[in-house]
């Protein structure tokens, strides 16, 4: 969890700078400058995607738990029998 909640917390900080950056270099008019700072702002898609990939994973886990194998998950990696409907 910790993992997760790092990667958002860099990808948000990518974002910024690199948002504030652009906007900055484009007030300046400095060219050169404004690309390294969308540069940046492109690299946090990377942080982002990999915490979605995260969830998709975890989402499937959940699914395969409740669907497939007749449980709930109630913690980390630990299950009990879903109430028969």
């Amino acid at each position: 969890m910790k993992l997760v909640f790092s990667l958002v917390a860099f990808a948000a900080l990518l974002f910024i700078v690199g948002g504030v950056g652009t906007i900055a270099a484009f007030i300046t008019h400095s060219d050169v400058t404004r690309v390294w700072f969308m540069w940046i702002f492109l690299a946090g898609l990377l942080p982002t995607m990999v915490v979605l990939a995260i969830s998709l994973g975890i989402g499937l886990y959940h699914l395969i738990l409740y669907r497939l194998a007749g449980r709930t998950p109630s913690g980390w990696l630990a299950s009990e029998r879903k109430e028969p409907e």
